[in-house]
Parts: structure tokens; C-alpha cells; sequence
């Protein structure tokens, strides 16, 4: 057991809510791994994520980053970003960050923030990355051999994203450049073939582009 809800972390703040979610490791200096992890709060929570600067203020959600030693002893741990609403899953980036997401529409929620778990709240983690849609976010993952980002959504509908970034250098800043997301769609049948599926029938994939201008309005 690293890390419970209502522990006290070594800044004086509480460990939040146990709605622990999507979460990365990754390796660390002498020995040590990081974990950044989300909290899928909404507005209201016993222990919500009480970050000192907010992306919206009233949202108990977003990340915590835990440094653990080689010997499973919690070294540190600390808010990583704030604000934002249901933390459901995510993606880890290859370069050593967080994509966290928000599963929800309410109040103006719904974008990808990235989050740099070794520099806690930061300019770059209350930063919405635009071009990554405005949805009820689930998770994503990079290929990392192309760069291009597949997205999930938790919702009634639900689609499957790709966003290709303007820059695909997979680096620190290089989402926040914006990009083409798009969403899948299968190949139109004639009508009166519409519901004859047939095991293993192929479909084509047409990808089309997703309009992102949309206005938002925070908590």
C-alpha cells in the first residue's frame, strides 16, 4: 500500500479521493519510479484535489504524483494539476508525461491536459489542448512509431479519435502546437445489406475531420 485516501502528504495536504484512475510509471532519478495517477472527482468530494492553482476552481478532480524509492517507501508525493472534472483514464506520453482526460461534458469540461509529473501545476497542465476534442475523453495512447494519437470516448454515442499533431517530434510542448482530429467511421453498405454482417466481413475506415473551434465555458 503506497497511498490511501485522507494520508498526509508531506506538503500538509491530504491525500485525495480514493477514485484513483488512469495512472503511469515511469523510471526516475537513482533508482526511484514515478507514478502519476488521476482522481476521478466531479465538483464535490470529502477529499478533493486541492491544488494551488486550478485550472477551474470548484473541480475536485486531476493528478497526484507519488516518487517511490527502491524500496517501495514513498519518497514524496504532491498535487500535480487541478481543477478539472472526472479524471477517468488517460495516456502515457513517450515523453515522460501525462495526458490527463475528462469524462464528462458538464460545466465546460472535456478537453486533454498534459501534465508534467515533476513539475507540479505548471503553466503547460492548465492549458486544454483544443485540437484534442471536446468530449466525454476516456483514453489514449500514441503510436509511437508515426506519433498519432488514438482517442476513446465515454458516452452515448461514442467514437474512436485520431489526432495527428501538427508537430510529431514527440516532445515536451509539441501537442500544444494543435493538429487534425478525426473520428472513424466504417465504410457505407447498400441498404438492403445494412444488417447481413457476415464473420470476419471488412470494412473500410473513413476518417473524418472533426471541427474543434468550439467555445467553452469554465466553472
Amino acid at each position: 500500500m503506497l497511498s490511501r485516501t485522507g494520508d498526509i502528504m508531506p506538503n500538509g495536504d491530504l491525500v485525495p479521493s480514493s477514485a484513483h484512475d488512469g495512472m503511469a510509471a515511469y523510471e526516475g532519478e537513482k533508482g526511484t519510479t514515478i507514478l502519476v495517477r488521476n482522481h476521478e472527482n466531479g465538483t464535490n468530494s470529502d477529499y478533493p484535489v486541492n491544488g494551488k492553482k486550478p485550472w477551474s476552481a470548484g473541480a475536485a478532480g486531476d493528478t497526484t504524483t507519488i516518487i517511490v524509492g527502491q524500496n517501495n517507501k514513498v519518497i514524496d508525493q504532491y498535487v500535480s494539476s487541478s481543477g478539472t472534472i472526472r479524471n477517468c483514464a488517460g495516456g502515457a506520453t513517450t515523453w515522460g508525461t501525462w495526458l490527463t482526460m475528462g469524462e464528462t461534458r458538464d460545466m465546460g469540461h472535456g478537453f486533454v491536459f498534459e501534465v508534467n509529473p515533476l513539475d507540479p501545476e505548471n503553466e503547460m497542465s492548465r492549458t486544454l489542448i483544443r485540437d484534442m476534442g471536446y468530449f466525454s475523453q476516456e483514453a489514449g495512447h500514441v503510436d509511437p512509431s508515426t506519433g498519432i494519437w488514438y482517442l476513446t470516448e465515454d458516452a452515448s454515442p461514442s467514437f474512436l479519435y485520431r489526432f495527428t499533431p501538427h508537430d510529431r517530434s514527440q516532445k515536451l510542448g509539441s501537442l500544444q502546437k494543435g493538429g487534425i482530429l478525426e473520428a472513424a467511421s466504417i465504410d457505407e453498405l447498400p441498404a438492403a445489406s445494412a444488417s447481413q454482417f457476415s464473420t470476419r466481413q471488412k470494412f473500410g475506415i473513413v476518417w473524418k475531420k472533426i471541427n474543434t473551434e468550439i467555445a467553452q465555458t469554465r466553472c
